[in-house]
């Protein structure tokens, strides 16, 4: 392998590991599960052995750094890159004085590393949070501020998962590959599936028999289930399903305790298959008021119905008294409360057309 091909994976698989997180017993709870049941916090009691283990060893590290002895220098500078000190690492091919040259800088970093350790002395009380923090922090302080600790946890329903993982092909229709490629298109859009995906295909190239076999496990487990990811065969699921996409060894086996990274979460609502959608467009407002006044005519002859002649005539007529006719509302004046009204012609003499209303009254 390249040099350059060798810096390309570990940049791939530290980004994977930086944005992650360790696994709880609460990613894996199915549904039907009541939350309050399964805790967010991993009470892990090996994580005090842990953190001891890595303080012994930074303690050791620390006084093999003062020793004189060459030999001693080289195995500690080999232990100092081992738990992430940078530049630590001198080669077989390196001198005695490279390697005297090395210890002093590292003997700063390990120095650092272990007043930042002693100053955890004490456990912050009995809560289970932070006494998993405390440990946690130990172990930072020993291995770096950016170092993964994954709690292990005994889970609370590991049959289900077990038979759930064991029908993966099952919940796929029958096709073993298509978490694979749900993974490569979930990867154009999802940062986390992206790293991911991106370790997975390294590893491929250089290590094919060492990529694990995606499992797919939606829970809670039903024998008839299909995975959400596809396209719906039949009817909608009547409740809400977590669905979890495993990469994990061929042996990894639930009732055991577990260990994980979450390198993605999200949170969907299956789309209707039948949706009714409308279009929005913004438009100005019209610069036109609606109508105010309405046309009434009659014809002048009394015909039964209007001729075309005759209703042009009226309307050119209207056109040209309303201009002299219309009038605002400042003109209106104290008028303005009876207005508008209607105007109606009248002749007690009968001596012109007029209005007469009274004919209108039925008598008695």
């Amino acid at each position: 392998m390249a040099l350059d091909e060798f810096v390309e994976i570990t940049r791939a698989v530290r980004a994977l590991l930086a944005s992650a997180r360790p696994l709880v017993p609460a990613d894996l709870r199915g549904a039907d599960v009541d939350p309050a049941g399964v805790p967010d916090v991993v009470v892990d009691p090996s994580l005090a052995t842990r953190a001891d283990t890595a303080a012994g060893l930074l303690d050791q590290l620390g006084a093999d750094l003062a020793s004189a002895d060459p030999a001693v220098l080289r195995a500690a500078l080999t232990l100092a890159a081992g738990i992430g000190v940078a530049g630590a690492y001198a080669g077989p091919a390196a001198t005695d004085e490279t390697v005297l040259a090395r210890t002093r800088t590292v003997r700063t970093e390990v120095a650092s590393r272990l007043a930042a350790l002693n100053a955890l002395t004490t456990e912050a009380g009995a809560d289970p949070e932070q006494i998993r923090d405390h440990h946690v922090a130990r172990l930072r302080a020993v291995f770096g501020a950016n170092f993964r600790v994954l709690p292990r946890f005994t889970l609370g329903r590991p049959a289900e998962l077990s038979t759930a993982l064991a029908g993966s092909t099952a919940v796929q229709g029958g096709n073993r590959h298509a978490v694979v490629d749900w993974l490569a298109d979930a990867a154009l859009v999802r940062p986390g599936v992206q790293r991911l995906d991106t370790v997975r295909r390294y590893t491929g190239a250089v290590r094919p028999e060492q990529v694990a076999t995606l499992r797919v496990a939606q829970l809670p487990y039903q024998s008839d289930d299909r995975w959400l990811a596809l396209k719906l065969a039949g009817k909608r699921p009547d409740t809400s399903r977590l669905s979890v996409v495993v990469d994990a060894p061929a042996g990894f086996d639930p009732a055991m305790q577990v260990c994980g990274l979450v390198v993605d979460e999200w949170v969907e609502v299956l789309p209707d298959e039948v949706q009714t959608t409308g279009l929005a467009f913004h438009a100005e407002s019209p610069g036109q008021a609606a109508p105010q006044a309405i046309l009434l005519a009659v014809p002048a002859d009394n015909a039964p119905t209007w001729t075309r002649d005759a209703l042009e005539r009226t309307l050119v007529e209207t056109l040209e008294l309303a201009p002299m006719r219309a009038v605002d509302v400042a003109t209106l004046g104290e008028v303005g409360q009876f207005l508008p009204a209607l105007y109606f012609p009248m002749n007690v003499d009968g001596a012109t057309g007029a209005t007469d209303f009274t004919r209108t009254v039925s008598a008695g």
